[in-house]
């Protein structure tokens, strides 16, 4: 499928260049799907373990097809006030994306309908920090049990110039990166990012060392141990 505002298009069966159909749509044929719900146009759609689904900034819609003879689709809304502000990021076995209050989420956890808003935001303990950033344009990937996020400084800045590092098996924010990136890519089991000020391609997690071509830059580490307030 595509987007288009708040509708998308599902092609024919076998043949994903035809979204034709008759008008009273036989089981195979193309179809075009209205969205209604959720705020403004459609952000992203992505399928994952045979359902699409289908994201607005606040809302999320899974759909399949009944696959018998009226083939007809199916439609289940998830957890009411939750959506993407923009692309997601698939994972392994998940799909993360960041929600209009720039909580940083998955399907996996909104699905669960009982969960409290502190156990769906996978960044609530750096809440503060991520309260401060601009995810327009936002970007991801998932590699080696860690989820990256890409988000702006603050909304002022021209190109995402962060990278937000979150760690799936101790469920922690692990920290940002001052990279510049706008999109993720595997190549040859290691994991590349574009970046976003420039049109260069760099291979991350490779090696001890920060490298620009010959040029060796410094790792600076900060670790904060828990926060008093007084």
């Amino acid at each position: 499928g595509s987007q288009n505002s708040s509708s998308y298009y599902v092609a024919k069966l076998l043949n994903a260049a035809d979204f034709s159909f008759s008008p009273t749509r036989a089981a195979g044929e193309g179809d075009i799907v209205s969205v209604a719900y959720g705020k403004g146009d459609i952000t992203d759609i992505i399928n994952q373990e045979g359902k699409v689904y289908v994201f607005k900034k606040n809302y999320i819609e899974a759909a399949a097809y009944s696959q018998d003879e009226n083939d007809l689709v199916i439609r289940d809304p998830l957890k009411p006030g939750y959506g993407s502000v923009g692309r997601v990021i698939r994972g392994k076995d998940d799909v993360f994306f960041v929600t209009e209050q720039n909580e940083i989420t998955s399907l996996g956890r909104v699905q669960q309908k009982d969960s409290t808003p502190q156990s769906i935001n996978l960044g609530y303990n750096v809440k503060r920090l991520l309260d401060t950033m601009d995810f327009t344009g936002t970007a991801g990937a998932e590699f080696k049990d860690r989820v990256l996020v890409v988000a702006r400084a603050n909304a002022a800045d021209q190109n995402t110039n962060r990278i937000l590092l979150f760690n799936k098996t101790t469920g922690a924010c692990e920290g940002v990166w001052l990279l510049s990136a706008s999109a993720f890519a595997m190549y040859q089991n290691q994991l590349h990012f574009a970046e976003s000020s420039t049109p260069n391609v760099f291979k991350m997690f490779d090696g001890d060392n920060d490298l620009r071509g010959d040029d060796k830059f410094g790792i600076t580490t900060i670790f904060t141990s828990s926060w008093h307030n007084f």
